[in-house]
């Protein structure tokens, strides 16, 4: 992702990775402060909305808790990167449509 650094950001690649960094970065967002169990939810919603699959239980429940404090776990530099170059003039919040995500 860093190669195209000098294009704009409509042309990062949009790989599964970086698809499921931003579901852990709207997560973040949405569910700080909120039980692990409702991180899961906003999560779940996310992952359905970008149209990708999780991995396994025990990742989403490691990533989850971290959500839940406020911490983002990373996937990759390479995750990472591209989904900060997609969310470089977008509010992260905006990701996916109000719903179900909102929880309690």
């Amino acid at each position: 992702m860093n190669q195209k650094a000098g294009s704009a950001e409509p042309h990062t690649v949009r790989t599964e990775a970086v698809d499921l960094q931003l579901a852990i970065f709207y997560t973040v967002a949405r569910a700080k402060g909120r039980s692990v169990h409702d991180a899961r939810k906003v999560f779940s919603h996310a992952v359905s909305a970008l149209h990708i699959t999780p991995p396994s239980g025990l990742w989403v429940d490691a990533a989850m808790t971290s959500a839940a404090l406020g911490r983002t776990y990373i996937i990759s530099s390479e995750a990472r990167d591209g989904a900060e170059s997609i969310l470089k003039d977008r509010d992260v919040s905006t990701l996916v449509s109000e719903g179900e995500d909102s929880g309690p």
